[in-house]
């Protein structure tokens, strides 16, 4: 019996041994002061900027470019060939679509979506849950509130403010308040 335990204790391992990271090998322009989480998934030819920040479960696919001092948040997914200018904020859960731009100091609430080709102007307040169509345009210095819809192809001009819950079709253009 004695011998039997002693060697399923040599098959254990060891004690410092931790699961190999999930990051994609070919991983390219990495800053070295950018950190990425063990469990962040990071594709080929991404660019990570300089004190950037790549959450646990995050997942940043191909070609797509986090700026510097950007944060990218827990469950988060940036698409192929989308750029996160510096500053941007992605909070947790949010999704950026495919060649998605966000500019810089933007901030992207929580559970947001910004779908593929859609572009956000520096310095924009995004709120939680917000949907942002494929194709529109949110200018520079926009807040939208929480739960607001952009429609595919709207363009919301600079400095807009929307409040909670607003709807904006697909390809129309709401005034600034």
């Amino acid at each position: 019996m004695f011998q039997l335990l002693f060697l399923l204790a040599s098959f254990e391992a060891p004690v410092d041994a931790q699961p190999p990271r999930p990051r994609a090998v070919q991983v390219t322009g990495v800053h070295p002061t950018a950190r990425i989480a063990r469990e962040a998934f990071v594709g080929r030819g991404v660019r990570v900027g300089a004190y950037a920040e790549i959450r646990d479960r995050a997942f940043v696919q191909a070609g797509a470019s986090v700026g510097p001092s950007a944060r990218v948040g827990h469950d988060t997914q940036v698409g192929t060939n989308a750029i996160l200018g510096p500053n941007a904020d992605v909070r947790d859960r949010a999704f950026v679509g495919a060649r998605a731009r966000v500019g810089q100091g933007v901030t992207v609430g929580h559970e947001a979506v910004i779908a593929r080709d859609a572009r956000v102007g520096a310095h924009t307040r995004i709120g939680d849950r917000v949907q942002i169509g494929a194709n529109a345009t949110v200018g520079r210095g926009v807040q939208l509130g929480h739960d607001v819809r952009i429609g595919p192809g709207a363009v919301v001009p600079d400095g807009t403010r929307l409040p909670d819950r607003t709807v904006v079709p697909a390809g129309s253009r709401p005034r600034r308040r």
